[in-house]
């Protein structure tokens, strides 16, 4: 049953404060990307030489940066097929921004690849190669949830378990690169903070959705 939550939005059981359109304003667009280059201002420390002249570094630069792609890729072509199926109107806003989100993440890290010099091409091929049997199968389930038009089901797929994982891996990500590549790890707490705020959505809609079914992402 739809309820009013401070009379802006119809919402179904769940707190949408800080989920909202205004939130993002404050958090994403102007607070932390306002002065700005793909993320990174001006000047700042530069990269190791090594990024450059160590071909392995290098190597493992382009597949981190690869593998964060194949992640971004699953979300900003996933989370704005759920408006559709979001259960209220709070939902299918916060959904809307966090498609924007997801969308600049993919923008930023493809332009971190080209910048080495990757086509597209190039760039979809390593894709390929750094995306697990495993990974590739969880993917493949989060697309799943979402064509049947399962909401649950692909919010905790996504924005709990997908999402969550940032938690572990851009925290080890960022501080493993800031010698190395001090603007990427920039890009990654960048990212990282915005993946946090998704996980947030994703704990406030599960328990108000009445029909979550866990066996179905297991």
């Amino acid at each position: 049953m739809l309820t009013q939550v401070g009379g802006k939005f119809s919402v179904d059981g769940w707190d949408p404060k800080s989920c909202d359109v205004q939130a993002w304003l404050e958090r994403s667009p102007w607070r932390t990307l306002e002065g700005t280059t793909y993320g990174v201002g001006e000047g700042g420390p530069t990269s190791h030489p090594a990024l450059i002249e160590d071909v392995l570094v290098s190597r493992v630069y382009k597949m981190d940066i690869a593998t964060f792609l194949t992640a971004e890729r699953v979300s900003y072509r996933n989370i704005p097929r759920l408006v559709a199926h979001a259960p209220d109107e709070a939902s299918q806003v916060f959904l809307v921004t966090q498609a924007v989100d997801e969308a600049r993440h993919f923008e930023v890290f493809c332009n971190c690849l080209h910048e080495c010099g990757l086509s597209p091409i190039q760039r979809d091929r390593l894709m390929e190669d750094v995306t697990t049997r495993e990974l590739r199968r969880f993917y493949d389930l989060i697309d799943e949830q979402v064509d049947k038009g399962d909401f649950a089901g692909a919010m905790l797929a996504h924005n709990v378990v997908l999402e969550g994982m940032a938690y572990p891996i851009y925290r080890y990500e960022a501080a493993y690169w800031s010698v190395f590549a001090p603007r990427l790890t920039r890009l990654i707490k960048g990212a990282f903070a915005d993946e946090v705020h998704h996980v947030l959505y994703g704990e406030r809609i599960i328990p108000a959705l009445r029909s979550v079914q866990p066996a179905a992402i297991g």
